[in-house]
């Protein structure tokens, strides 16, 4: 098998994971909905705990063979190697991991709250709207682009509001903050069939990549 060949195989088995691992998200968001034992007061970390165990209720990991697990820590070299602590190293929420032979593919996915307008919760401490869409820009947008974290998507729990407002508000929030083309605005992904999934496109001066988006609206 010419190396051209084999580049090409590698690759077509690299996102036929990728897209098991978009299906596992939405499949379990689907069984999350469908049991109702969610609650939108949660932070969410929680909320994440709760779908990792939706996603392996599904059975569909297991059937696929690939592990999810919750937090992992991301160490550095320096961390390895170096000096630096592995207590301040970035954990992302949802690790995916397939073996191909000898060969560990993995993929990430990192979750934030988000919603439509400010509201407050029933212990009584209030949700701002507007620090939630930064947060998710500053934190998690940023970090795959930085490459802080690993390649993978992120996870967007809609807690209060609609996707498409939830949506429209980030994307304003870039336009403002002048962040085009190296944060691209986020759009349908048509070319999947998975009703919760978005992408946007990135533009840096080395690369360019795009980030996929899962909506989840409870």
């Amino acid at each position: 098998m010419s190396r051209k060949v084999n580049d090409a195989f590698v690759q077509g088995v690299k996102i036929s994971f990728i897209m098991l691992c978009l299906e596992a998200l939405q499949r379990g968001y689907n069984k999350m909905v469908s049991d109702r034992q969610y609650d939108v007061n949660w932070k969410e970390d929680k909320l994440t705990a709760h779908l990792v165990e939706k996603i392996g209720q599904t059975g569909f990991l297991r059937s696929n063979q690939i592990s999810v697990n919750h937090q992992p820590p991301i160490y550095s070299e320096g961390v390895i190697y170096g000096d630096d602590d592995p207590l301040e190293s970035p954990k992302v929420d949802f690790k995916f991991t397939k073996w191909y032979r000898k060969d560990e593919t993995d993929f990430y996915a990192e979750a934030k709250n988000l919603s439509q307008d400010d509201w407050v919760k029933t212990d009584g401490s209030k949700v701002s709207a507007s620090k939630y869409r930064g947060r998710y820009i500053d934190t998690g947008i940023e970090n795959l682009v930085s490459e802080r974290y690993p390649e993978g998507c992120l996870v967007g729990y809609i807690v209060q509001g609609t996707e498409a407002q939830v949506i429209s508000a980030i994307n304003k929030l870039i336009q403002t903050r002048s962040l085009l083309p190296r944060v691209g605005l986020i759009q349908k992904d048509e070319a999947v069939s998975f009703a919760i999934c978005y992408f946007s496109s990135h533009a840096l001066e080395d690369r360019q990549f795009i980030i996929r988006h899962l909506f989840m609206q409870f």
